[in-house]
């Protein structure tokens, strides 16, 4: 039987600034095989949204995450259905993780739902908040 697919979030620390990383970014990007978007660019980390059947485990280890020399650090998990971020609609975060949740046909996995449980879109959605000029956390209606 078939494995679902679900989205996992990778997020890559390297020891220095991306510009100067390309030679161990892009082995990474090439042996990735799968849809992925990346996504919040840092100074020295990225974040890669992948929709894949491995587990977190599975594909750390086949990446080789362990072997590469420039990461600091990498953080891989089952990726979360909303994100609130401090530049709002200039963060690519919350438009890779809609259409990963839409490639897998977010109603019909399991993740979605277990994550759908703890998940209040009503309060937690985005908005606008023209002074900040972000996208914040929305304020629960009263009445």
């Amino acid at each position: 039987m078939n494995k679902p697919r679900q989205p996992l979030l990778l997020r890559l620390e390297f020891n220095f600034e991306i510009e100067h990383a390309g030679y161990a970014l892009k082995p990474i990007e090439r042996s990735i095989y799968r849809d992925f978007w990346k996504c919040s660019h840092g100074k020295r980390s990225v974040v890669f949204v992948i929709v894949t059947q491995e587990s977190s485990r599975e594909l750390v280890t086949r990446l080789k995450l362990d072997e590469v020399t420039a990461l600091e650090d990498y953080c891989c998990h089952v990726a979360p259905i909303g994100a609130i971020s401090k530049h709002g609609g200039m963060s690519t975060l919350h438009d890779a993780l809609q259409k990963a949740w839409a490639a897998v046909g977010e109603r019909r996995s399991r993740a979605y739902r277990d994550q759908r449980k703890r998940f209040n879109p009503r309060t937690e959605a985005r908005s606008d908040d023209r002074d900040y000029g972000a996208l914040r956390e929305r304020k629960p209606r009263l009445g």
